[in-house]
Order: structure tokens, then C-alpha cells, then sequence
């Protein structure tokens, strides 16, 4: 072999080896690739429940059945039944804050990021939802007003209904801070609207003549005639049809994956729920109380 010839040989020779040697480690690649995978991760909303490993839902203190009742340090309810829920799609557990004492104070909790979520018979309203964002409603509640009935069937006689209503000026009872103030001066803008701390007072200010009615949803005063029997000889329930108390979950207002999450999770329970559907659960579960408690 000429001297050329050799030299382009073995110059062919080396670079093949040198080739084999740099490829060599690639298969290799795959396992190092895969060891040093990333962890999973969700929208900043969602990733920062993960992180805590707790889903914080504020809601109203004290009881407010069948939505939320606490007994010996324990949160039993509706809420709580969509919390536990909702606390299961994300795989944490759940932190039950009901520090508030008012509804518009629960959504004050949400806006300023000091809970997830609010799940405590929330009104979904225009005011509010400057404030925060609702998920789609999983209750509908007619409006409904308890007023002295002498009064109204003396009223009614030469007016329709909705007359009566829009015509009002005598006191209406509501909560104070909550939606329905507003939805009061709304249905009955010629009404003195006058808020109380509480339902609780709401219904002795009518009790003892203070108001001539009190406006809230149809649930509300279902369980007002129930548990109030003597009461319910001097007023009647009037139910305002066109006047739709939408319950709903509220969210901080920057977490859009939390609401579809939340949205997507309650169109697949396929709630429905009413106020009738409402009070009779309501009253199984008292039953079963009184009955645990024989």
C-alpha cells in the first residue's frame, strides 16, 4: 500500500472509533432523562392548595341547617358535604374557618385570599361579584316574604299582588350585611328595609310587631312557620316568583381553574335542589338526631 493510501486508511479508521466512542453514551440518555423528570405542576390556583395540603372553606359561624351545622367541634352539612368533596378532586383535606359572623364578611374572607372557597349559602350578586367570582349555582330559592296577616288581607283586596308588594311602605325586617338587603329594596323600593344581627332577631322584630314583615328566601320561612308555630296563626308567606336567590360557591377573584374545577364538579352531581328537597333532608337529619339522642 502506497504511503497516501495508509495514511487516508488509518485517518478513516480513527475518526470511526472517535465517532463510536462520542455516540456511546446516548442510549444512556433516556434513564438519566427519566430520573431527573419534573413533578407535576397545576395554574398557580390550584398548585398553591396542593402546596398547603388543606382546602381552607370559610363559612358563617354558628349553625345555619341544613347547610352547615357544627356539634362538638365537628362540621356536618350540605357545605360540608361539598367540601369534603371538593377537598377528595384535589387530593388535600379540609380546614373549616367560620370566624364570620356575616355572609358579606365570608366573601371579604375569599377576596382577600384568606380561604379558597365560601361555602355557606352564598348569594350570588352584581355587588358581589366585583369582589369575587361564583360558581354556577347548586341551589334555587324563590324569594319570600312573612307579613302580618291582617294587614295584608286588608291590602289585598283592591290590589294585585305585585302592587302590594312594589307599593309597600311599611318596615321590612332583613339581615343585616347580607344580599338581601339589596334584594329587598329592590322588590319593595318604597319599604323602610331595617337590618338585623341575625335571622334569630329578624323573626323576633316581627314576632313582637317591630316590622310588619320580614323578606328573605322561601326555605327561610318554611322552617320560620314550622318552628314557630304561634307565630304562624298571625302571618302569611308570600312567595316572589320573579325573584331568584341563586346559592353559590364564591372564589378569589383571580382563580378561574379553582371555578371550572368547582363548576365541573357540581354539574356532575346533578343537584337540583329546592326548598322542599331541602327541608326534607333537613328533617331526616334531625330525626336521626333526636333519635341518637333517646
Amino acid at each position: 500500500m502506497t504511503g497516501w493510501r495508509r495514511y487516508f486508511a488509518l485517518l478513516c479508521l480513527g475518526v470511526a472509533t472517535a465517532c463510536c466512542r462520542f455516540a456511546a453514551p446516548a442510549t444512556a440518555a433516556p434513564a438519566v432523562a427519566a430520573a431527573v423528570k419534573p413533578a407535576q405542576t397545576f395554574p398557580p390556583d390550584i398548585q398553591k392548595i396542593i402546596n398547603r395540603g388543606t382546602l381552607i372553606v370559610a363559612m358563617t359561624a354558628g349553625n345555619l341547617a341544613p347547610f352547615h351545622m357544627v356539634k362538638d367541634g365537628r362540621v356536618t352539612g350540605l357545605g360540608a358535604q361539598l367540601a369534603e368533596g371538593l377537598a377528595k378532586a384535589l387530593g388535600v383535606r379540609v380546614t373549616y374557618d367560620l370566624s364570620s359572623r356575616t355572609f358579606d364578611g365570608v366573601i371579604d374572607q375569599v377576596a382577600e385570599g384568606k380561604a379558597d372557597i365560601a361555602i355557606s349559602k352564598i348569594s350570588r350578586s352584581l355587588k358581589r361579584s366585583r369582589r369575587v367570582l361564583f360558581s354556577r349555582p347548586y341551589v334555587k330559592l324563590y324569594h319570600a316574604i312573612l307579613i302580618n296577616r291582617f294587614w295584608w288581607e286588608n291590602a289585598i283586596k283592591d290590589q294585585s299582588m305585585a302592587a302590594v308588594i312594589r307599593g309597600f311602605t311599611g318596615r321590612v325586617g332583613v339581615i343585616a350585611h347580607s344580599a338581601f338587603v339589596g334584594y329587598a329594596h329592590r322588590a319593595m323600593p318604597k319599604a323602610d328595609i331595617v337590618g338585623y344581627p341575625t335571622w334569630k332577631d329578624v323573626i323576633a322584630a316581627l314576632a313582637d310587631g317591630k316590622v310588619t314583615a320580614i323578606y328573605r328566601d322561601e326555605l327561610s320561612m318554611k322552617e320560620v312557620v314550622q318552628d314557630h308555630p304561634a307565630l304562624a296563626l298571625h302571618v302569611k308567606t308570600v312567595a316572589l316568583v320573579n325573584y331568584v336567590d341563586n346559592v353559590c360557591m364564591a372564589l378569589g377573584p383571580d382563580d378561574f381553574h379553582l371555578q371550572q374545577l368547582v363548576n365541573i364538579y357540581l354539574d356532575d352531581l346533578h343537584l337540583h335542589l329546592t326548598a322542599t328537597t331541602l327541608l326534607r333532608r333537613y328533617q331526616r337529619i334531625e330525626a336521626a338526631r333526636k333519635e341518637a339522642s333517646r
